[in-house]
């Protein structure tokens, strides 16, 4: 099960800073660089300065907040319902844009559905003139009426 992607600039494993052994499993689905920090260092640095500490906590609330949002997903059992959801929340308030910064299928398994089901579904709401895709992005022409 992914708990949690990536994406350039970000952070994870976060979790093993307060555990005596690395307890998850990263695998990078494109070409990546990986920087190291040591633990003590980076315990010592939120000891000392606060609003690092601050900001650190803010994204670790925010990751929290995506994790449980996969988890609701993952409780739709239409595949319709839960992609429709799944690119609501990629989208925000108010949006209408999904930038693909990934495979399909690494979306498909984020989302607890097989690439092929994923597939037929956009194509289904894409042919019902719920979105558009291109190669790069999708755009849900209606995100509140579908």
């Amino acid at each position: 099960m992914i708990l949690h992607t990536a994406r350039r600039g970000e952070f994870f494993a976060e979790a093993s800073l307060f555990a005596d052994a690395y307890h998850c499993d990263a695998v990078a689905a494109a070409q990546s660089s990986v920087r190291v920090y040591q633990k003590e260092i980076v315990i010592n640095a939120l000891r000392t300065d606060p609003a690092l500490a601050e900001a650190f906590m803010a994204r670790l609330a925010r990751q929290l907040q995506e994790l449980r949002a996969r988890m609701e997903l993952r409780n739709i059992r239409s595949a319709r319902d839960r992609v429709l959801q799944y690119l609501r929340l990629r989208a925000g308030i108010g949006g209408r844009s999904i930038a693909l910064d990934s495979e399909l299928q690494d979306i498909a398994a984020e989302i607890g559905l097989t690439r092929e089901v994923l597939y037929r579904t956009l194509s289904a709401l894409e042919t019902e003139e719920h979105l558009t895709r291109t190669e790069t992005a999708i755009l849900l022409k209606n995100s509140n009426a579908v």
